[in-house]
């Protein structure tokens, strides 16, 4: 029953939870700011050069075709698990 919950348990469940939210928007962060139309990364670089907003903007649905290719082939675990270690750690500390 839950009244056999003890303070441990309950800290335990917090924590794991906490972690796991964590974890998982600095995932998004991180994912977000690769260069690939349409992710918030490819509007940075259209910022910081204003010139190649045209052509960012043509590759907006190849970019989708590449970043589903990323994700389906787990490419993105390896081009971001090492960032995404560091800045856990980093606020978990």
């Amino acid at each position: 029953p839950i009244a056999m919950l003890t303070t441990d348990t309950l800290t335990a469940g917090a924590t794991a939870l906490i972690n796991t939210v964590t974890t998982v928007g600095v995932w998004f962060v991180l994912l977000n700011l690769l260069p690939i139309p349409p992710l918030l990364g490819s509007n940075l670089i259209a910022a910081a050069f204003p010139s190649s907003r045209t052509n960012l903007r043509k590759l907006t649905f190849p970019g989708m075709i590449i970043l589903i290719g990323l994700m389906a082939f787990k490419l993105t675990d390896i081009l971001l698990l090492p960032a995404v270690s560091a800045l856990v750690d980093a606020l978990q500390h």
